[in-house]
């Protein structure tokens, strides 16, 4: 395997899932709510982080037309 193809292998095989990046969008809004607003701010930045995740996941797994 080349080193192209370990990295694309390696990013892969830790990927999550698109159902795992919803999920952790969702628990991380969720501890925001009730949190801080210091906190409560990196946690949205962490949600959001999480939102682009799903949403690289998605378009990934839309056929090419």
């Amino acid at each position: 395997m080349t080193p192209a193809e370990n990295t694309t292998a390696d990013r892969t095989a830790h990927s999550p899932s698109l159902d795992e990046a919803l999920a952790q969008a969702a628990r991380c809004l969720g501890k925001a709510e009730t949190s801080p607003p210091e906190v409560a701010g990196k946690l949205n930045e962490t949600a959001h982080h999480w939102l682009d995740m799903a949403n690289i996941l998605l378009a990934r797994s839309m056929p090419i037309r």
